[in-house]
């Protein structure tokens, strides 16, 4: 039965991840990574991309951008009924399966 690696702390609480296990993980000098307490355990995932702000608004408008004919010459009202009519339709759908 293997038990992993194990190490010790220095004065200031800090570990060395062993280079088997960096390699393994794609830890690099400068990686950040996730510590996450579970229970009397400490879960280390190497974050692989980081989304600022910035990125999450810029992808949200190139969907946007990309899925804009499918809606934007329709009227709210329009849009509305349709939508209805779909949760009726599923609705009675769902009611034959039971």
């Amino acid at each position: 039965m293997k038990i992993g690696n194990i190490v010790s702390t220095n004065e200031k609480g800090q570990i060395v991840i062993p280079k088997d296990a960096r390699k393994a993980l794609g830890i690099t000098p400068n990686s950040f990574l996730q510590l996450i307490l579970a229970g009397n355990s400490i879960i280390i995932n190497p974050i692989k991309d980081v989304i600022t702000t910035l990125d999450a608004e810029s992808s949200y408008m190139e969907i946007l951008k990309k899925t804009a004919g499918s809606w934007a010459n329709d009227s709210w009202p329009k849009t509305r009924k349709r939508r209805r009519r779909i949760e009726l339709n599923a609705a009675k759908r769902a009611k034959k399966l039971w």
